[in-house]
């Protein structure tokens, strides 16, 4: 019985590979048609992981404000607002950072491209630590904007706020191209199963009358669509690699947290598990039309 059974799936599969063979051409461009489908969701897929990353990054620091000082107040006077600063009962900790150190390391972040700060001249501030981003409110940061000594105050909360309501866009833009795509894909391998099943329309009906199974004529023109869409996936997750790497890593330090970007397995083997799935589905909807145009013939 197992060697039976075993016997069906190498001529399942023998078949399938008969089949992708005979009509090489049709079958490789609809898997490299897959694979830029797949390439196309994968890309921004990775890329609103890695934003989304970034956005929990940002959102941590929520707890934090940036106070800005003149750069001509006394130690009294900087001491004096630290003090004041730690009045508030919503901050934990107060650490100060001169102009030196804050110039130290803007040059680290631009080591290629020190000379643009020469003459700048970096304000000393205060990194003021709250003991939950709930403390921080409009008020309180209005407050010390307002207090002497102070120039600015940095606080990332609507910065955050945008990238959120662009994480939105960016979920719902994802589920957009998904639909969009998946239905592509299933088109295209609906399209190439259906031309060959009419070609081998005769063979398929030899077999019919010599008392074979519709499921045992199925089951190679499915593993045709599932090899089509593993395939397309794998080309898929190649052109990621490849667009990360080339593309990507020449881009300027304001978006480094993208070119740094590696594609997990998970996703690797969602584009399979997906590319697989929507093979099969588009193998099923060639063969559902097919048959029930076969059994309407009969009936003629």
């Amino acid at each position: 019985m197992i060697r039976r059974g075993i016997a069906k799936i190498i001529y399942y599969f023998y078949e399938a590979l008969r089949k992708i063979k005979r009509h090489i051409g049709n079958n490789i461009v609809t898997m490299l048609t897959i694979g830029l489908a797949l390439f196309v969701f994968s890309v921004f897929f990775s890329l609103g992981m890695k934003f989304s990353g970034y956005i929990k990054v940002s959102q941590a620091r929520l707890n934090k404000v940036d106070v800005y000082l003149s750069p001509d107040l006394s130690k009294k006077e900087i001491n004096l607002i630290e003090d004041s600063l730690l009045n508030f009962k919503q901050v934990k900790t107060v650490k100060f950072i001169s102009s030196d150190q804050g110039l130290k390391f803007f040059k680290e972040q631009i080591k290629d491209e020190q000379d643009i700060l020469e003459g700048v001249v970096i304000p000393p501030e205060f990194e003021v630590h709250f003991i939950n981003k709930s403390g921080i409110n409009d008020a309180l940061v209005k407050k010390i904007r307002h207090m002497s000594g102070v120039i600015d105050v940095y606080y990332d909360k609507q910065i955050v706020g945008n990238l959120l309501e662009v994480a939105k866009i960016i979920k719902f833009l994802g589920y957009v191209i998904l639909i969009v795509l998946a239905a592509s894909v299933l088109l295209i391998i609906s399209n190439t199963i259906r031309l060959s099943l009419y070609q081998f329309r005769e063979e398929i009906e030899i077999m019919l009358l010599s008392g074979a199974t519709n499921w045992f004529v199925r089951w190679p023109f499915l593993i045709v669509g599932m090899v089509q869409g593993v395939v397309g996936a794998l080309f898929a997750v190649l052109c990621t690699k490849l667009f990360f790497y080339y593309i990507l890593r020449n881009l300027n330090e304001i978006i480094k947290y993208v070119s740094n970007l590696a594609i997990p397995f998970s996703l690797i083997l969602w584009l399979v598990l997906i590319g697989a799935g929507l093979g099969i589905l588009g193998s099923l909807v060639s063969l559902g039309k097919f048959f029930h145009v076969m059994e309407a013939d009969n009936e003629i």
